[in-house]
């Protein structure tokens, strides 16, 4: 178990006062804080800084990988692609086997 001091610091906080109150709450996560989200008490999601191994970072240093990035530019701007089908299908497609 790790040291007491090393525990993340959890938040919690329900829908209502997430939702009025969403940058204070992303602000404390760049901070390192984690956040748990309520729905009349009970927990239902959590939202966690960013975080990557020192092996991951290690390699960014390298060159031999690079981390994520949020894309550039506002989501509400990318082209729609319109596709036939389904989920199941897409997974098909990606591990090569013939859709329908």
């Amino acid at each position: 178990m790790p040291p007491l001091e090393d525990a993340p610091v959890v938040v919690t906080v329900g829908i209502r006062d997430l939702r009025d109150n969403l940058s204070r709450y992303l602000d404390l996560v760049r901070a390192g804080t984690n956040i748990s989200i309520t729905d009349h008490g009970r927990p239902i999601a959590a939202i966690v800084p960013m975080r990557f191994s020192a092996h991951a970072l290690d390699l960014a240093a390298q060159g031999i990988v690079r981390l994520p990035l949020l894309p550039k530019g506002n989501p509400a701007d990318f082209p729609r692609i319109e596709v036939e089908g389904g989920t199941q299908d897409l997974i098909d497609w990606a591990k090569g086997e013939q859709v329908p």
